[in-house]
C-alpha cells in the first residue's frame, strides 16, 4: 500500500505529464489550454468520491482514478500510447486509461502491432 505522500506524488506526475503531452493543445470550445478538459474531469470525479465515498477518494484506488482523470485523453489525442503509460504509471493505469480511449484509436494501434497475425487485419 501507498503512503500519502506517494500517492499524491501519483496524481501530481500524472498532471504533469497531462499537461507536457497536450502542451500543444487548446480546446475547441474555450480556446484554453486542452489541460483544462482534464482537470475539470479530476476535481468533478474528487468532488464527487468526496460526498459519496470519502475513504475511496483516499484509498490507493481512488489516487489511480484521480491519475487516470488526467491521463484520459493522453492515448487518443496525443502521441502517447498505452506502454508509455505502463513505463511511467503501471499497467493498471495504462490499463484504465486504454479502456477510456476512442475505439479508432484501439484499432489503429491493434493494426500496428506486429504480433497479429495478418488474417485478423
Amino acid at each position: 500500500m501507498k503512503d500519502k505522500n506517494e500517492s499524491d506524488n501519483l496524481v501530481n506526475e500524472a498532471y504533469s505529464f497531462a499537461e507536457s503531452a497536450h502542451s500543444s493543445q487548446s480546446s475547441l470550445y474555450t480556446g484554453k489550454p486542452f489541460i483544462t478538459h482534464p482537470e475539470t474531469v479530476k476535481q468533478t470525479l474528487e468532488k464527487t468520491l468526496k460526498k459519496f465515498d470519502e475513504n475511496l477518494l483516499n484509498s490507493e484506488r481512488g489516487k489511480n482514478m484521480l491519475a487516470v482523470a488526467y491521463l484520459h485523453d493522453t492515448i487518443e489525442d496525443t502521441t502517447i500510447n498505452r506502454e508509455d503509460i505502463s513505463k511511467k504509471f503501471g499497467k493498471t493505469i495504462a490499463d484504465m486509461v486504454y479502456e477510456l480511449t476512442d475505439d479508432t484509436k484501439k484499432i489503429s494501434e491493434f493494426i500496428k502491432n506486429p504480433d497479429i497475425p495478418e488474417y485478423l487485419l
